[in-house]
């Protein structure tokens, strides 16, 4: 079994036996709570004082490893580093004794606030960033492709109407002076034209002011 150099390990256990967290076993227990370190809460050894508890301890995390193969420690260094204030010396201290790890210690990426390393955390966010900018821009296209499908169906139903109106108000205009005409062939050919002179012409008005009105409503529809 390996173990720390000297010096390093004498400057980490310095740094830990400020903190609070060893105080007692369960308030160290209390740092087993991120998914990486859950695993190894049954395993944290007992002491009967804050030295002993900081000696216990790095025994036992030095060698443990996560199942992708990163060290255990600096995920715990990082959870206790965590507790403390921005502005608190202890968190500089952890944060500074992280990034100095022996090389054979670090994880693949430097452990960021949540316990993850920052190139993941980074390299996932981007990734995210990528598919939520793609996902909008298709849900963009398949918004608009509908409403310009409906637009051309909607000026395709423009044009032929524009044309049924017109072809319709042309056949009526031609059947009423068609109609008018036989009606005055008619009165002329029975010899009716003083008696049916004044109705054919009410006639043809009423059919001329039909044609007007069926020719108005067809437009405004």
């Amino acid at each position: 079994m390996s173990s720390p150099p000297i010096p390093f390990y004498t400057r980490l256990r310095t740094i830990l036996l400020k903190c609070n967290e060893f105080d007692s076993d369960s308030s160290l227990r209390s740092v087993f709570v991120t998914a990486e370190l859950v695993p190894f809460l049954a395993g944290v050894p007992e002491a009967p004082n804050r030295g002993a508890r900081v000696d216990a301890l790095l025994a036992y995390l030095y060698e443990k490893r996560l199942s992708n193969g990163d060290w255990v420690l600096p995920y715990f260094l990082s959870g206790v580093r965590d507790r403390y204030h921005i502005a608190d010396e202890r968190r500089t201290e952890l944060d500074m004794v992280i990034k100095d790890l022996p090389v054979d210690r670090k994880p693949r990426g430097t452990i960021s606030a949540l316990g993850e390393p920052e190139n993941r955390v980074s390299a996932d966010r981007v990734e995210a960033h990528d598919a939520s900018d793609k996902v909008t821009g298709e849900i963009m296209l398949l918004d608009q492709a509908p409403q310009n499908e409906q637009n051309l169906a909607n000026g395709l139903v423009s044009q032929r109407r524009s044309y049924f109106v017109v072809m319709t108000s042309a056949l009526i205009g031609f059947l009423t002076g068609v109609l008018g005409n036989l009606i005055a062939s008619w009165i002329q050919k029975e010899a009716l034209h003083d008696t049916y002179t004044p109705i054919s012409l009410v006639i043809i008005g009423l059919l001329t002011v039909a044609g007007l009105i069926i020719g108005v409503v067809l437009q405004r529809r």
